[in-house]
């Protein structure tokens, strides 16, 4: 359960029911090998070596992650229970203890993870109020300390929300108008941290501190549960020389055609 646990309480169900299935496959798979090795100690520790190596590295160097190396551990037990259980019970009793001790810590998990989990929306929600925090904080500072405020969540990227999206669908955690919209705002939301790190530098004090109010207020409604409202008065003129102030937060209103998104609008400046 500690190898595999996740804030995502969905992506922990998920995990859970296919190592079930995993570990169902494995056992039954383990008859032939347990018949073959029964009368041969040495062969059946070569291969309890080699096979946990296997699963231990695919664990380690691919997108199996730690399910590897807990199918390692259930190919260990059985092959270590030939010896301590009689030879007409070694394809039984042995299997099912292997197989139960995979899937019991599993089925807890589920239970836990569906009474108390945290669902994906509601981090998908969490991370777009954070982003529009990131924002604000950058807008705040000097342009010459706002890239290090940007950074880390620029690093993260945008491929973990696509899991959590697909994730809210699949389990149905919340409304599907509003995943489609959390959706859109992830994508928006990163958008608005690009714009913000390629601000012109000269840009007015004034302007700055318009925006980072926005982004705060914007905030303020997405980690309550609600839509972000379009500001109403236009911004301050910038500086003269510059053309354009930079990307608003205006949230599009949801649509069943096509996939609603906060959308970032750009008010002309003389």
């Amino acid at each position: 359960m500690i190898f595999i646990a996740r804030p995502d309480g969905a992506e922990c169900v998920g995990q859970g029911i296919g190592l079930i299935i995993l570990a169902g496959v494995v056992v039954l798979a383990m008859a032939p090998l347990i018949a073959a090795t029964a009368d041969n100690p040495m062969l059946r520790i070569a291969i309890l070596a080699l096979l946990s190596f296997v699963f231990v590295f695919l664990g380690a160097a691919s997108q199996l992650g730690e399910i590897g190396s807990i199918i390692g551990l259930v190919i260990a037990f059985v092959l270590t229970l030939v010896d301590q259980l009689p030879a007409g019970e070694i394809a039984t009793r042995g299997l099912l203890y292997a197989w139960q001790m995979a899937a019991m810590p599993m089925a807890l998990m589920i239970v836990f993870n569906i009474v108390l989990g945290t669902p994906p929306h509601r981090l998908l929600r969490r991370t777009v109020a954070e982003r529009l925090v990131a924002a604000a904080d950058a807008l705040a500072l000097s342009p010459a300390a706002a890239p290090g405020r940007l950074a880390a969540p620029l690093a993260e990227g945008i491929s973990a929300d696509g899991q959590k999206v697909m994730l809210a669908r699949l389990f149905h955690t919340a409304p599907s108008a509003e995943v489609t919209w959390l959706s859109g705002a992830a994508r928006t939301s990163y958008q608005l941290l690009l714009s913000v790190a390629a601000l012109p530098a000269g840009m007015a004090e004034g302007t700055r501190a318009q925006l980072a109010d926005h982004c705060r207020k914007a905030a303020g409604h997405v980690s309550a549960g609600r839509r972000p409202e379009a500001p109403s008065p236009r911004l301050s003129p910038a500086s003269p020389g510059r053309t354009a102030a930079p990307a608003r937060w205006r949230p599009s209103p949801p649509s069943s055609r096509s996939t609603p998104s906060p959308i970032p609008t750009t008010s002309a400046m003389p």
